[in-house]
């Protein structure tokens, strides 16, 4: 085995040595060789042999001709062989892996290219991140954790920045950023669309695809020019983490949860009179990445032990569920294949004394009441809480959440309600849940709503551009081959989040401020299984509520799984309940979904009140879930 690795070596070397450093194929050449290195040591023990594969692993990470796809996987391993040898210079390597990260999915892909060429670099980061707490950096393992994650929306965040100060100060490079952000955006979501490709359509979408090259081009061209203006220097640039956590909630503490093969932490960031907005480390030691494995395939089989597949799927097989009032409401059973072991509830038991439990009883949160026994999950306390797929994005959302209130006065609103779609199971509830929001919303003007054969793609879209929140009472699809095909299933078919990312507000109408941009401040996604992503792509929350909030969307509610018909019209109704600003007098009643978060706290305990904690009822309301400020 030796002497055939010696062999192999020699023959990598002279290959080395004769091809010109701009050849794409050197970085592959090296890497082979770095790979020989490696297993000479398994074989032999020799820590030269380490060394000196840590040393070829680098030369292939920064072979400049190499593609960020091979250099990425050459990056990882060099960073792997250095702890190993437990070298500092391990921290180097993690953090070019997290620049190339970047790099594989570029704005010259379209968005499924991005999406697929992301599946390979999946675990990247936490791996990243984990290696940089090890060494004592928590503010760059939080900053690495920033930059290499949800880069596809975070991409599609910055084509739709409001660009209103570099208008006023030099309008033509304005109006031309905004007309390559558009294109590039078109263009990223025609070939997500287009589907496969035959022999007829090969030609056209290829010609697009180069067309699409030279527009990412134009746009770094016009980029470099904008920030080579006074004040506009870091234009369109990511913040930086000290920036982001500037601009954090004041009201509670963020947390940032990351987990790997070798430690699972709580990363917590302030509010407190003694840290600020220094994080803190919480190594949560019951906990590893393993077990969240374990207990996600748990999770999976409950669900489809209960056949929870969609929302009309709860018709089916009941049983009686106490209520608070002592009277009865049916529930759906688990069917007889799902064990004891393979419950919801010892799920969420599992999640509260691992993870939970310490990260509240570390902050000092105040708990009235928990108690779990035999895998009963029975606790309630004062803290609600939001998720949001970076620290970024709810920075963003901090920043802009006064500019909000200003630009939408008076909040417009569009209920859609799709009890018979066509090829789709009946779900007559959403008739009656839109009919309960309608009641609660009955002293506002600006509120409209599409019931069945009324709620087309073409119309819904061009309602919702004028709409500043939405409510989606139907079924939807998450497409995990391609996650921009996910949507709702409207009377004529589908309204993809592809389309709905291109869609751009419609101007306000408010007299106070005519002519700005509608803000679309909550999205209600009354369906099933908007907030479950695809497992390949951990790192990139590629699910329909994600996908809604970059479409601009502040605030998104979605759902883990499917939802029961018979009880969502009650939780819309109290959520909606808790957003209503009661008016009197000259003051107009008005919707403030800066409270939703709240809402849902509420409409979920309302609906918990109602139904029980047994295994039926955990499935009706823990669902739910807020994504946003």
């Amino acid at each position: 085995m030796i002497e055939d690795l010696n062999t192999a070596i020699s023959l990598l070397q002279r290959v080395i040595s004769s091809t010109s450093e701009q050849s794409p194929d050197l970085v592959d050449f090296r890497g082979h060789l770095a790979q020989a290195y490696f297993q000479r040591f398994q074989e032999s023990g020799d820590f030269d042999d380490l060394q000196t594969s840590a040393d070829m692993y680098k030369n292939a990470a920064y072979s400049p001709a190499g593609p960020p796809s091979i250099r990425v996987k050459y990056t990882g391993a060099w960073a792997e062989v250095l702890d190993i040898l437990d070298s500092p210079q391990s921290l180097e390597a993690y953090g070019l892996t997290i620049d190339l990260v970047s790099l594989v999915a570029g704005l010259e892909q379209s968005l499924t290219q991005r999406h697929s060429s992301l599946e390979s670099t999946n675990h990247v980061v936490t791996k990243a991140s984990a290696a940089a707490i090890d060494r004592g950096e928590v503010e760059v393992a939080l900053e690495w954790l920033e930059q290499g994650r949800c880069l596809v929306w975070k991409q599609l965040h910055d084509l739709r920045m409001p660009i209103d100060h570099l208008k006023s100060a030099h309008p033509d490079l304005a109006h031309q950023v905004l007309s390559l952000s558009h294109a590039i955006e078109a263009a990223s979501s025609k070939h997500s669309v287009s589907g496969g490709r035959t022999l007829e359509n090969r030609t056209f979408v290829e010609s697009e695809e180069i067309e699409q090259v030279k527009m990412v081009r134009e746009w770094d061209e016009v980029l470099a020019r904008v920030r080579e203006l006074e004040g506009f220097e870091n234009f369109l640039l990511r913040s930086s983490i000290s920036e982001t956590l500037a601009h954090l909630p004041i009201d509670g503490p963020t947390i940032v949860l990351t987990s790997t093969k070798r430690r699972t932490d709580a990363i917590i960031i302030g509010p407190s009179p003694n840290s600020g907005a220094t994080p803190r480390l919480f190594r949560l030691s019951e906990f590893d990445v393993y077990q969240a494995d374990m207990l996600y395939n748990k999770y999976r089989r409950c669900l489809e032990g209960a056949e929870l597949a969609n929302r009309g799927g709860w018709g089916e097989k009941w049983s009686d569920v106490q209520n608070a009032d002592g009277s009865v409401r049916a529930i759906r059973k688990a069917r007889k294949t799902t064990t004891q072991e393979d419950t919801l509830q010892s799920v969420l038991a599992e999640l509260w004394e691992r993870v939970l439990k310490p990260i509240v009883q570390h902050l000092g949160l105040s708990v009235y009441t928990a108690q779990i026994e035999l895998g009963q999950v029975k606790h309630s306390w004062n803290a609600i809480s939001s998720i949001t797929p970076t620290l970024a994005a709810l920075s963003d959302r901090v920043r802009s959440s006064l500019a909000v209130k200003e630009s939408n006065s008076r909040e417009s609103v569009l209920l859609i309600s799709q009890p018979e779609t066509p090829g789709q199971v009946k779900i007559p509830g959403v008739t009656s849940e839109v009919a309960a929001i309608r009641d609660v919303l009955s002293h506002l003007e600006a509120v409209q709503s599409l019931d069945g054969d009324e709620g087309t793609t073409g119309r819904v879209k061009s309602l919702m551009s004028l709409s500043s929140i939405v409510h989606l009472a139907c079924h939807a699809e998450q497409n995990t081959e391609d996650p921009l095909q996910s949507g709702f299933y409207l009377h004529n078919g589908m309204l993809s989040l592809s389309t709905l990312i291109q869609r751009e507000p419609a101007s306000n109408s408010n007299k106070s401020n005519a002519g700005t941009p509608i803000s679309f401040t909550l999205a209600f996604l009354s369906a099933c299984q908007t907030g479950t992503g695809k497992q390949t792509l951990s790192e990139e929350a590629a699910h329909i509520a994600a996908g809604m909030l970059a479409a601009g969307y502040k605030g998104v509610v979605g759902t883990m799984w499917s939802i029961p018909d018979a009880y969502a019209p009650m939780l819309a109704k109290e959520f909606y309940k808790r957003l209503v600003e009661p008016g009197g007098g000259d003051i107009v009643a008005r919707i403030d979904t800066s409270r939703s978060a709240y809402a849902l706290h509420c409409a979920t305990e309302e609906l918990r009140r109602y139904l029980g904690d047994s295994e039926g009822a955990l499935l009706a309301w823990v669902p739910y879930v807020y994504f946003g400020l």
